[in-house]
């Protein structure tokens, strides 16, 4: 397994560099065109959000050790379940399932965890746009229905959240687009405040419950029309803790900070710097530290 790890953070540089640049943004536009999206996850998270899915092999000088990382979140498709209704210009429900894969072959924070499940979002108003009409700033309600399997501490769970969030097409309101004079986005970012639920696959259940409030925000301090080439992206998430009879850590914090610089200046493969600290969300909550370095893919 190790070597197939290996050969991804080898190869997909080599194929990136080794296409045209033009071939190279057809092949991840036709992927997206298709509704397929690879994010780092989808967890707790709109499928708007440009977090880049992270292949990192790094060094731990202290224990004199090598590990990998991955984070992958995909998205299979994706259904507007009101698309051909009569009312589809005024409300919207989409659908579309996702598989996730975390790991870290670091002894110390080890985590391998898959999960499946389907993810919702759901606006019951229209949101004004430049072409449209619509409410300024529109209610937006986001759910999720996960099975995850974590290897390393044994446990499988059935994972269920919901969230209200406000999204506006406005600038500097969640969800909305600030720009350059050039039309380039230079900022944004996502508020969502919900509850979660977590429930073991036992004869005698563990469960925890937590009240979630989470922000997600991404600055692209080098405006460029056609290109993008650095992304600096930040994520705090805290876990108000209802019920916990399963992870038994009450409250719960977890922070991320991200460096992305994609050379080429298309956004789809690069290089990324992430540090976080508190109770990783993909690895069954464990506390963690970690400073991490390698490869972004987005699609």
């Amino acid at each position: 397994m190790k070597k197939i790890y290996l050969l991804c953070c080898v190869f997909l540089p080599l194929l990136a560099s080794g296409q045209q640049g033009d071939d190279k943004q057809d092949f991840f536009q036709k992927l997206s065109d298709a509704n397929i999206g690879l994010r780092k996850s989808y967890a707790g998270s709109s499928s708007q959000e440009q977090k880049p899915a992270n292949f990192f092999f790094n060094r731990d000088v202290k224990n004199n050790s090598n590990f990998f990382t991955a984070d992958l979140g995909l998205k299979i498709s994706e259904r507007d379940v009101f698309q051909n209704t009569s009312f589809n210009d005024k409300v919207s429900l989409v659908l579309f399932p996702k598989l996730e894969y975390h790991r870290n072959s670091d002894e110390e924070n080890k985590k391998d965890a898959f999960s499946a499940g389907v993810n919702m979002e759901f606006f019951p108003v229209p949101y004004k746009t430049p072409v449209t009409d619509g409410w300024e700033i529109a209610p937006w309600i986001q759910g999720s229905v996960d099975i995850k399997n974590d290897k390393v501490n044994d446990l499988s769970t059935m994972n269920y959240s919901s969230y209200l969030s406000i999204f506006s097409s406005k600038a500097f309101l969640p969800g909305g687009k600030a720009r350059a004079k050039d039309g380039s986005l230079v900022f944004r970012y996502f508020a969502y405040s919900g509850y979660e639920l977590y429930s073991e696959f036992e004869e005698v259940k563990g469960e925890s419950s937590y009240w979630s409030s989470r922000i997600f925000m991404e600055l692209w301090p080098i405006p460029a029309k056609t290109k993008e080439y650095i992304q600096l992206t930040f994520e705090y998430n805290y876990r108000k803790s209802l019920k916990d009879s399963l992870y038994r850590s009450g409250n719960l914090n977890w922070a991320t900070i991200g460096l992305n610089i994609y050379p080429t200046g298309k956004a789809n493969i690069g290089l990324g710097l992430e540090y976080s600290k508190g109770a990783d969300p993909t690895n069954s909550f464990l506390d963690t530290e970690r400073l991490l370095f390698g490869l972004n893919v987005k699609i």
